[in-house]
């Protein structure tokens, strides 16, 4: 909801749009096929009701992890339209970010939620197939961190990131599909962006 009416939302909730509810109940039946063995969410209520709509009354745990909260935005969370005039500078800034409002950045994010997944692994010696809620900032701070494709000097994502990314050139739409396996300590990510489980509802670039 935050995000149609131009709300800063980071750690800030809000509710599912009917857009955004129908989309996740897509992703529910497009996925009833997968087992999953757990699922794992944001404590966002955005991110949960996703989350539920997925799972769609299956008999899967569902876990909340802190980490894998968005972003941080510090004293603009909540902010209306226009209070941030530099928020696309602070966007692609990795590693400074909103530090000077007392918030996160990119760098900064993808760590925490490297931290989730790494205790989501090792909760789970024998394996299996996990379910991560998130949000677009978290997940895309996180596979720039197992991808490294950043441009450490300029903050800005490089052309291999542009490139790895495909068609959304590193925007994360909602409800989104990224795939990432681990394997003998390596992490092989499969999909990034996918928007095919969304069927007719699925976003164009």
């Amino acid at each position: 909801m935050f995000n149609v009416s131009g709300i800063a939302q980071g750690w800030t909730d809000s509710p599912l749009t009917e857009e955004g509810v129908a989309m996740a109940k897509q992703l529910g039946v497009s996925m009833a096929d997968i087992q999953f063995d757990k699922a794992y969410t944001s404590l966002s209520g955005r991110a949960y009701e996703t989350a539920e709509y997925i799972i769609n009354g299956r008999d899967i745990p569902l876990i909340i992890d802190k980490d894998l909260r968005e972003t941080h935005l510090g004293t603009l969370e909540g902010t209306p339209p226009g209070t941030d005039t530099r928020s696309t500078e602070r966007i692609m800034d990795y590693e400074g970010g909103w530090h000077d409002v007392g918030g996160e950045s990119m760098k900064d994010t993808g760590e925490r939620v490297a931290r989730a997944i790494e205790r989501i692994i090792d909760e789970n010696p024998n394996g299996g197939v996990f379910l991560v809620t998130s949000h677009g900032g978290a997940i895309t701070g996180y596979l720039d961190y197992l991808i490294g494709y950043h441009n450490a000097a300029g903050g800005a994502p490089g052309e291999k990131w542009n490139e790895f990314m495909g068609t959304w050139k590193g925007a994360m739409p909602n409800c989104a599909v990224s795939i990432v396996k681990y394997k003998d300590g390596v992490y092989t990510v499969e999909t990034i962006s996918d928007v095919s489980f969304l069927g007719d509802l699925a976003p164009t670039p």
